[in-house]
């Protein structure tokens, strides 16, 4: 008989939360340039709702479900 093939109880890896322990939260800065792939599954890719080189604020939609 064949041996199932699984992860038993998942994987634990070693978290080493003490190098970060009691140190605050900080925002980091919005980066000039952001790659967002619309393609992120084998289905259908999102249509694109701007073009590569547009300008976007945060919060404007850049793409939608085509599928």
């Amino acid at each position: 008989m064949r041996a199932r093939l699984s992860f038993r109880h998942g994987v634990h890896p070693p978290e080493h939360k003490e190098l970060t322990a009691g140190v605050p939260v900080r925002r980091m800065p919005y980066p000039d340039e952001i790659v967002l792939p619309l393609r992120q599954h084998t289905g259908k890719p999102a249509k694109p709702l701007v073009e590569p080189g547009d300008r976007v604020e945060r919060g404007d939609k850049i793409g939608e479900a085509d599928g």
